[in-house]
């Protein structure tokens, strides 16, 4: 006889999770039928450059990210690297923006959120990306080269000058301070910088 509760319990819980899936499905359609066209994933890409370029005047590794639910077109959270300031190598920006959406959306359930990252998401935070308040994640979605030169740009003049936090024995360079290494970087002060290879 206990079988037929257990089994009872399967398959309930299984419809709860295919209407889950469902109204997934339903979100996912809705954004892509009505904001497609209005979504403007550069200007979401501007304010995650915006937040990698806070994180090289303090030192850190220019890598920002912004959180973007697409059903409101708003930006609902937003970080930098902090691996230096707070003396925790998984500091990253996406931990940081999921942890600023936490503070600030606590009380808010939105069902779906687009992360817009500088540059790409790395291999460490990708699980993270679930766990912002969501019980399933879909398959990531990822779209490459959106200001590429600006990217591009900000890490040279971050590289260029040297990064303060790197081991000596690590240091390829002497160590400038932010406003020596944004003088130098083909401003009208500054030539523009040699280029590297591997960027």
């Amino acid at each position: 006889m206990s079988a037929k509760p257990e089994a009872f319990g399967s398959a309930v819980h299984t419809l709860k999770e295919d209407q889950m899936t469902e109204r997934r499905e339903q979100q996912v359609s809705f954004f892509a039928r009505n904001h497609l066209e209005a979504y403007d994933e550069v200007a979401f890409m501007r304010e995650a450059l915006k937040e990698a370029a806070a994180a090289a005047a303090e030192g850190e590794v220019p890598v920002g990210c912004v959180l973007v639910c697409p059903l409101t077109l708003r930006v609902v959270g937003r970080g930098r690297n902090k691996t230096n300031e707070k003396r925790n190598a998984t500091r990253h920006c996406e931990f940081e923006a999921i942890d600023d959406f936490l503070r600030s959306a606590a009380e808010r359930n939105l069902p779906v959120l687009n992360i817009h990252n500088f540059p790409a998401s790395c291999s460490l935070t990708s699980g993270q990306h679930g766990d912002a308040g969501r019980e399933a994640v879909p398959p990531l979605l990822c779209k490459g080269g959106i200001l590429k030169s600006e990217a591009i740009e900000l890490l040279r003049r971050f590289y260029a000058r040297g990064n303060p936090n790197a081991p000596e024995c690590k240091r390829k360079r002497p160590i400038e301070s932010a406003a020596e290494g944004a003088a130098g970087c083909g401003g009208e002060e500054g030539a523009a910088l040699p280029r590297h290879d591997w960027l």
